[in-house]
């Protein structure tokens, strides 16, 4: 007995290590990526309780969301990475890599309950370790969620099977609710968790049907809570969905997520055309391609509701696929994603499980002799795939050149491959993808905006004024298109233009200091330094903080000839910050108050800063 035991250790070992070399084959571009601008800079390193690693912001990271999500489990992890290794993505996406080894080896453990073949159980954890849906919750930073949940579920599930075989001790229940938590507190899709428990006992344990278990109980109860808090988080994040939510029936959502089952089935059985952004189909196209999709998921249902007796293992995989994606089905929630490899990783797991486990039960010896090499040469297919898919998450703008070489790409894709050619210094490539936004999406008056600006920096005033003239006739409202507009006509010296946006503006948003400082600036061009005054001190008062608001301002004061308040002013912005012009300035006032030794003081500090102008008064007045 020992000696068998010894056995399946040491075969375990060599399997888990064999499974280590080959993940690290399949993801070596992880220590080559990078981030990936697709909520990576709002959930780790632009988010400000992640980038403080402080009591204060653990208590924040607990009663806060993010990107309209509460899972502060996530968060902190990301908080304490950022506190080691700061915003290089490198060790972010190691740690991934090995979240992902630990729930394989949590998958390996619990699956180990279900089947007595050692091959059936390889051949699954082999799968599941390098099957292709993986790679979008390894490679995708802001994706960690899904393997953080998936491994203390895993954790819960093993658990509650040492309870249901009476295997436990008082730890087991310890355990298996503070597991549940963090998994719930990981990601919402925990939630989940008694039902998969009930589905456990229906093809498990059928007696326990019987009679009424309290552990569930608990379980339950954090079920309820976390789902109402990610209730309450999604209203906390500006919906990029509402022209969706508004496009579709409730009818036409039940069938459309009929599709979604579907091509979720299909990327777990046949992950071979994985796309990494599944747009929602247009919804003009009409309902009878979703309601036959939605046919053939119903039927596949009712297929093994009624083979259930043969093929209990794929039943149980079916439903709880279904289980898994349905909070994530257009019926429920519209999200930016009509499916998502994320949504997939555990249930294809337990798919190729149960297909497995069915295979193996067909008599006869060439199944039994065939089905281990079907399985490795699934596997090598699986492993070059996952590879190609890893491959193109290095980067932003590899992801979505995939998506959008796949055809079909909704404007958002070229949105967010603009924003990575402009973070990769290739503004031209940028204004390319712009233009094929807007061809897709010619109401999309950010897109103009984004466009504007870009336009602006490049030198072309014409363009932008153009396209921020476009975003004010689709959005009149928009203040910062105002401001903006009037910045350039303030720059092109069309002043009294300039102002009539900056009027605009203000009607709008009366209390932005922004706009204010733009339009003190431009009554000041025009000499008309008193209501110049006026304003730039109301900006001052709005932000105090701002050092350029009081350089201006004491500029406005000094043309009015009220040195003294002219010299507050610029102290002010010294303090502020101790800029080149800011001495300068000051120390020409002195000058004018007749106090050279504190003008030549200054003008040495300006000298010193590199201002063009100070080595001559540094001459004239520090002799």
């Amino acid at each position: 007995m020992a000696s068998q035991d010894f056995s399946g250790i040491r075969k375990d070992l060599i399997l888990y290590i064999s499974s280590a070399l080959i993940l690290g084959f399949a993801f070596s571009f992880a220590f080559q990526a990078g981030w990936l601008n697709w909520d990576d800079s709002y959930q780790v390193f632009e988010n400000p309780d992640v980038t403080a690693f402080t009591f204060a912001n653990i208590g924040k990271i607990f009663t806060g969301y993010v990107v309209g999500m509460y899972q502060p489990v996530t968060t902190l992890l990301f908080s304490l990475e950022y506190a080691l290794w700061g915003n290089a993505p490198v060790p972010y996406h190691i740690v991934s890599l090995l979240l992902h080894f630990l729930v394989v080896l949590a998958f390996g453990s619990v699956i180990s309950r279900f089947t007595n073949q050692p091959m059936v159980r390889m051949g699954a954890i082999l799968l599941f370790a390098i099957h292709p849906v993986v790679a979008e919750p390894v490679m995708w930073i802001s994706s960690r969620s899904t393997l953080i949940f998936s491994l203390f579920y895993l954790i819960s599930v093993k658990q509650y099977l040492k309870i249901a075989d009476g295997k436990n001790n008082k730890w087991t229940y310890v355990w298996l609710y503070l597991t549940a938590i963090l998994a719930m507190g990981s990601k919402a899709t925990a939630i989940t968790l008694p039902v998969t428990l009930v589905l456990i006992d229906i093809f498990l344990y059928p007696k326990r049907l019987r009679t009424f278990h309290l552990e569930k109980l608990p379980l339950l109860a954090f079920s309820v809570v976390f789902g109402l808090i990610a209730i309450n988080s999604r209203g906390t994040w500006p919906s990029l969905t509402t022209d969706l939510e508004n496009s579709y029936s409730l009818f036409h959502a039940l069938l459309l997520s009929g599709d979604a089952v579907m091509m979720g089935l299909m990327n777990i059985v046949a992950p071979f055309f994985l796309n990494p952004y599944v747009s929602y189909p247009a919804a003009e196209m009409g309902i009878l391609p979703h309601l036959i999709l939605t046919v053939v998921a119903a039927a596949f249902l009712f297929t093994g509701l009624f083979l259930r007796k043969r093929t209990p293992e794929l039943l149980f995989a079916y439903l709880f696929f279904l289980l898994n994606i349905a909070l994530t089905l257009p019926v429920l929630f519209i999200s930016r994603q009509f499916i998502a490899d994320r949504y997939l990783y555990l249930p294809a797991g337990v798919m190729w499980f149960a297909i497995l486990v069915s295979l193996s039960r067909i008599p006869g010896k060439n199944i039994q002799r065939y089905l281990p090499w079907a399985t490795g040469i699934l596997a090598i297919c699986f492993l070059f795939v996952t590879r190609e898919q890893a491959k193109i998450r290095t980067d932003s703008i590899s992801l979505w050149t995939n998506v959008i070489e796949k055809g079909d790409a909704k404007a958002q894709v070229y949105l967010l491959r603009a924003d990575a050619f402009l973070d990769a210094g290739s503004p031209h490539e940028a204004l390319d993808d712009y233009r094929a936004a807007l061809e897709l999406d010619p109401q999309n008056y950010l897109t103009y905006i984004n466009r504007a600006f870009l336009r602006n920096q490049l030198g072309d005033y014409g363009g932008a004024l153009s396209d921020y003239g476009m975003a004010l006739k689709l959005n009149p409202e928009f203040a910062k298109a105002w401001d903006a507009r009037g910045t350039i006509l303030l720059n092109m010296q069309e002043t009294e233009k300039a102002l009539k946006h900056f009027e605009k503006a203000l009607e709008l948003e009366p209390q932005n200091p922004e706009f204010l400082h733009h339009a003190g600036l431009g009554y000041s061009i025009l000499k008309n330094y008193e209501k110049a005054s006026q304003i730039l001190k109301d900006a001052t008062l709005l932000n105090p903080e701002n050092p350029q608001y009081f350089l201006d301002l004491g500029n406005a004061l000094f043309y009015l000839n009220e040195y003294g308040k002219a010299v507050e002013a610029y102290t002010r912005s010294i303090s502020l910050n101790e800029s080149a012009e800011a001495c300068f300035f000051r120390g020409y006032t002195y000058s004018k108050l007749e106090d050279y030794e504190k003008a030549c003081a200054d003008m040495q500090k300006a000298h010193q800063k590199g201002h063009p102008k100070a080595k001559n008064y540094v001459e004239q007045w520090c002799q």
